[in-house]
């Protein structure tokens, strides 16, 4: 799928971040734009998986494979 500009932005500003909730959810699409995870590797993404100093996020794919995804600084 490919949503333009104006589309993205209507997304993230919907997303109420004054909860707990909000910044998961913000969290949850930022690394979905970005990054382009398959479903089962994001649901099972963990906060040890996330290697902040390298920006990337450790995940496990299919038949337990893991690999590194890059993400951008300041996602």
């Amino acid at each position: 799928l490919h949503y333009s500009k104006p589309q993205l932005q209507t997304l993230v500003n919907a997303i109420n971040t004054s909860t707990p909730k909000g910044y998961q959810y913000m969290a949850i699409i930022l690394i979905l734009l970005d990054t382009g995870p398959r479903v089962s590797e994001l649901t099972s993404l963990t906060l040890k998986n996330v290697q902040l100093e390298e920006g990337v996020l450790k995940v496990s794919g299919k038949g337990r494979k893991e690999r590194l995804i890059g993400y951008e600084a300041g996602m």
